[in-house]
């Protein structure tokens, strides 16, 4: 690297502290309570329970019915329970995520943020609810369906995430209705288990719950301590989403903001951090780490036009595979320039049930991405290439045999701030374009 291009690399970061050092000045802060005691992605402790406290019209806030009446009215049920006061809200009922109730209609509530379906889950409660309320659902035998007038299953996730497992979507009337997914599954999960047929509504976090905190905090926006609350909660959202910016800058989005961000980045990757006091070191280490870490999570996006499903929490739930996939922590120790360092890890999405897509960076300093054959998400070594896109055989230890393509990190860096443009991207939309165009 040019002595010159090392020169300009530090004046910018020396310019970057400047404006980190004013803006806590003027009391500037990133302090969360709520992700300080909960993890971001925390579906029971931190956001059923976030979500069912606002909700209830009976709690602490003394807001009455205000943020039930704009959560239904975001996702257009404002006159769906004839009382709003009469409504109970209750969060893990019978271990239903959320569950609103007047008596006479019944709203589900199904939150996923990272984790995966249990067995029948979606058709067990709705099997609960029923059998609950007896009489309101007499004459209701297996096949029935249930109205929409008297209940509806709402799916929340971070992104219009594929139905729930093991269940399908039938049109009734023109509108969605979720069953069981065939006889068989449903005998497998219990013999007792009648498979209803009941309204199913996808919601997402950024378009459903996202703008109605934000409503929620200007209806309440003179109360200091409801205000701030709902504030904190905006942020974790934002930030499963990936789209939270600090108060306070750190250097990878005082990078974003520059003309040369190319360059800077290209200064980041190939200067002897070595050499560097420990307290720049370990914040230019923690920036590759970020880098690293949102180009991962950039995917969940990036593929949804393929409606492909991130199933990192079922290839994790083998021991040995869960090596394999990327977090936070490995992210941010695989450029420590001591110590252990975490090596061959990635992203998988769902294909097929034959295949998998993984999206891997290893010991070296290529990232790739790959097809990997699965039997219930068990990886299975590979004797041949399962696309006509040229992939690469690769037989390592670590993953055992599988075919991919590589790409050079430290020519190819612009990935990992616009994705979206990358050659990287375009060929990963190739080979799933000719894959799944399969006879």
């Amino acid at each position: 690297m040019e002595k010159e291009n090392y020169t300009d690399f530090f004046t910018n970061y020396e310019n970057y502290k400047k404006i980190r050092e004013e803006q806590k000045s003027r009391g500037l802060n990133d302090f969360n309570l709520l992700t300080t005691v909960l993890k971001n992605h925390d579906e029971v402790k931190l956001h059923s329970r976030m979500i069912a406290a606002l909700l209830n019209p009976n709690g602490l806030h003394y807001q009455g019915t205000l943020f039930l009446k704009l959560f239904l009215k975001e996702i257009e049920l404002e006159k769906w329970f004839k009382n709003l006061d009469s409504v109970s809200v209750y969060k893990e009922h019978e271990n239903i995520d959320l569950y609103l109730t007047d008596g006479n209609k019944h709203l589900i509530i199904e939150n996923k943020i990272w984790a995966g379906d249990q067995p029948c889950q979606i058709m067990r409660y709705i099997n609960i609810i029923v059998n609950n309320n007896q009489e309101q659902f007499k004459g209701h035998i297996s096949n029935s369906i249930i109205t929409k007038d008297k209940m509806r299953v709402i799916y929340l996730t971070p992104r219009a995430k594929k139905i729930p497992s093991q269940h399908k979507l039938e049109k009734i009337g023109g509108e969605n209705y979720i069953v069981i997914e065939n006889d068989i599954v449903l005998k497998n999960c219990s013999p007792d288990l009648k498979s209803y047929k009941a309204y199913f509504q996808k919601i997402t976090y950024n378009d459903t719950v996202l703008p109605w905190l934000k409503e929620s905090q200007r209806k309440i926006r003179n109360i200091t301590n409801l205000r701030e609350s709902i504030g904190q909660y905006i942020s974790v959202v934002k930030d499963i989403h990936n789209n939270y910016e600090l108060n306070v800058t750190n250097f990878f989005q005082y990078i974003q903001e520059q003309d040369n961000k190319k360059l800077i980045t290209k200064c980041l990757f190939e200067i002897d951090l070595k050499k560097e006091p420990s307290d720049t070191l370990k914040e230019l280490v923690k920036t590759k780490g970020e880098m690293l870490y949102r180009f991962f999570r950039s995917f969940d996006l990036c593929l949804e036009k393929y409606n492909l499903e991130n199933v990192n929490y079922l290839v994790g739930n083998n021991k040995k595979q869960k090596k394999l996939i990327y977090n936070k922590g490995k992210c941010n120790k695989r450029f420590k320039v001591t110590g252990n360092k975490y090596y061959n890890f990635g992203t998988f999405y769902k294909i097929d049930e034959n295949y998998l897509l993984y999206i891997f960076i290893g010991r070296s300093r290529y990232i790739h991405f790959g097809l990997i054959k699965h039997t219930n998400y068990m990886i299975k070594p590979m004797s041949s290439n399962p696309s006509k896109y040229k992939l690469e055989l690769r037989n390592w230890k670590s993953i055992e045999s599988w075919y991919s393509k590589e790409f050079d990190l430290f020519t190819n860096l612009d990935i990992l701030y616009n994705i979206s443009d990358s050659e990287f991207l375009k060929e990963l939309y190739s080979l799933l374009d000719i894959y799944l165009a399969k006879p």
